[in-house]
């Protein structure tokens, strides 16, 4: 779900988009997973109930965590100044090749026929 935040599926990103969109959302996820409870104005812990189908009338209860932080930004920018700053280049893996370059392609005549004398008996 982080990722999903991140890099939605209903959009399409270069290999490198990826990848950055992949790391930043395991930085959000490792500053963020240990949050705490959210209280109330007196002190007491808040708690949601909810009601999924699946507990056909049933409820749970679920923890209601503190808002998630986004410290890591501040220090992601402050990254990229040094490195904007000292020409220092930061290598990218390659990407790979794509998954069809592993498989054979016939010539599209040889298809083709192959493809009439399979329907046209």
């Amino acid at each position: 779900s982080v990722v999903n935040q991140f890099a939605p599926k209903s959009r399409s990103f270069s290999y490198e988009g990826m990848l950055a969109r992949l790391y930043i959302a395991a930085i959000h996820y490792n500053e963020n997973k240990d949050r705490e409870q959210a209280l109330t104005k007196s002190g007491d812990p808040r708690y949601s109930i909810e009601f999924p189908k699946y507990k056909k009338g049933g409820h749970i209860v679920r923890k209601i965590l503190c808002n998630p932080t986004y410290n890591y930004v501040e220090e992601l920018f402050e990254e990229l100044f040094k490195s904007v700053n000292s020409s220092h280049y930061i290598e990218l893996p390659s990407p790979p090749p794509p998954l069809c370059s592993q498989y054979d392609h016939p010539e599209k005549d040889t298809a083709v026929s192959v493809f009439q004398s399979r329907f046209h008996l």
